[in-house]
């Protein structure tokens, strides 16, 4: 690892340049990095056996394919940024850029059913990839007076994240097919689905478009099952053929907005967080439109039922699982995954300990009431736009079933001695 960290430091810089009033210190930085990555897990070039139970016995099983080849993931990290402060020191900023070039990008490779492999992938180096945008943060002591104070916290990030370079693609199969692509010149992990044009208002079949750019329906009870608009047979939709990248699954900025109220021995605050720029893959109204065994949601009951209606839930035929977006994904169900959320709101109280003979051997008692999780602003139509079934970064994205971040009411008491 090598690193190299370079900075100009200027004390009440305005007295130099005139700005006296304003500007009360002032840092510009900079540094470059050659590091590897850690985070990949343990022994990842290595063949690994887990043991278990079956029958009642003590067993062991293939769990994890070796790759000798597997080398070290190569990041060169640019960071320039400046601090300063205005106001006497009343507002601090900080400002960064960022670019993260990664070489011998490490990725779990899918293989071909027929190896064996367990979970069909081996750990390997299969590419490039950049990570740059900028970080703003911004700390405002706004009124402080003798008996009110409050202050905000804002800060503000960007992420933009290319593939550069690709031995091939990386998609990841899953219940719903191709869920999730990896492609040179795209974000890592970016959501993939067949594009849908809605349902069909004369017969209520949901419409997909293929590769050649056709509209193909599907009708689950039929036969043939995929037809072109004029009824005449069509190929199957190919979720990996016919399939398109919608957006990235990671957020393209990201941030949160904290205040702090107080008022004598009363403290208000509240922190708000939000994220953007991604896409969600709903596949829990995909589970609620399935057709076979599954309950569904109330959404259904807008669902087609006479011809020249329009609607976007189509027609219901007993063990469809296609048209949902349940057996591949489905643009149906790709939604923008924006949201601005009340994560915590507080409420306390500082007892004047000082004025109680018994609180002598007491330095600060707090009580206080936090609510976590309040309340969440968004058009997604999922449960929480902030869960995700899986956590990695090539298949992030999808809302499958996950229940969302829990509501939570606490009230507790703090003691310092």
């Amino acid at each position: 690892m090598a690193h190299l960290l370079v900075g100009i430091y200027l004390k009440n810089p305005s007295s130099k340049f005139g700005y006296r009033k304003y500007i009360s210190d002032f840092k510009l930085r900079a540094s470059y990095g050659l590091v590897g990555n850690s985070e990949i897990g343990d022994y990842p070039s290595i063949g690994a056996f887990s043991s278990n139970t079956y029958g009642g016995l003590p067993v062991l099983y293939y769990a994890q394919a070796a790759n000798p080849n597997l080398k070290w993931e190569t990041s060169k990290k640019l960071d320039i940024g400046c601090n300063f402060s205005i106001l006497k020191g009343r507002v601090n900023v900080e400002f960064d850029y960022y670019k993260n070039v990664i070489d011998g990008l490490i990725l779990k490779s899918p293989q071909s059913l027929s190896a064996g492999i367990p979970g069909n992938f081996i750990n390997a180096n299969v590419g490039s990839m950049y990570n740059r945008g900028i970080e703003l943060g911004i700390q405002a002591d706004i009124i402080q007076t003798k008996t009110f104070q409050y202050q905000v916290g804002f800060n503000f990030s960007t992420l933009k994240n290319e593939v550069t370079a690709l031995v091939s693609d990386v998609y990841v199969p899953s219940i719903f097919g191709v869920q999730n692509m990896t492609r040179v010149g795209y974000s890592v992990g970016s959501i993939f689905a067949v594009p849908t044009k809605g349902v069909n208002p004369d017969n209520g079949l949901m419409v997909f478009i293929n590769s050649e750019g056709r509209e193909v329906q599907y009708n689950h009870i039929g036969s043939p099952r995929w037809t072109y608009l004029d009824g005449s047979a069509a190929p199957a939709i190919d979720n990996y053929k016919d399939g398109v990248i919608q957006g990235p699954s990671l957020p393209t900025y990201f941030g949160g907005l904290n205040q702090e109220f107080r008022y004598k021995n009363f403290g208000l605050q509240v922190n708000l967080t939000y994220s953007g720029g991604n896409y969600l893959y709903n596949g829990t109204r995909a589970t609620n439109s399935d057709q076979r065994y599954f309950n569904n949601g109330k959404f259904i009951l807008n669902r087609w039922t006479t011809p020249g209606q329009k609607t976007d839930i189509q027609k219901l035929q007993y063990g469809d699982n296609v048209s949902a977006g349940f057996s591949f994904a489905a643009t149906s169900k790709v939604e923008k995954g924006d949201y601005l959320k009340l994560k915590t709101l507080t409420l306390s109280y500082d007892f004047p300990v000082n004025r109680y003979r018994f609180a002598n051997r007491i330095s600060n008692l707090r009580a206080y009431v936090q609510g976590t999780n309040l309340y969440t602003l968004t058009k997604y139509r999922g449960s929480d736009p902030e869960v995700s079934i899986n956590g990695n970064s090539i298949h992030s994205g999808k809302d499958q079933n996950v229940p969302p971040s829990a509501q939570i009411l606490t009230v507790g008491v703090n003691l310092s001695f």
